[in-house]
């Protein structure tokens, strides 16, 4: 409670059920969800509990189109992968 009062934002990554409940998702800004190790339904079935709390979810791994209008259709916020762009040298 006290990182969120001083300004910070809580991010989850890849959370495995059962470890998100009501008490911790009051704290987070986002949840970081990794459809390259998930299972598509269980992955898409977190995204809807998740935001039924108002969090934010980053959906990574979208490798498809068929993945990426399944995540648009849950109300994923934010997107990764190479659907969407293919990695990058830097």
């Amino acid at each position: 409670k006290k990182i969120t009062q001083d300004g910070f934002e809580v991010v989850v990554y890849n959370p495995h059920s059962g470890e998100l409940s009501q008490e911790i998702l009051q704290f987070v800004h986002f949840v970081k969800i990794d459809f390259g190790d998930a299972a598509k339904d269980k992955a898409l079935e977190l995204m809807r509990f998740v935001k039924t709390f108002s969090v934010k979810v980053i959906a990574s791994g979208v490798d498809t189109h068929e993945l990426f209008e399944a995540c648009k259709k849950y109300g994923c916020d934010f997107f990764q992968g190479s659907y969407l762009s293919k990695p990058m040298l830097i």
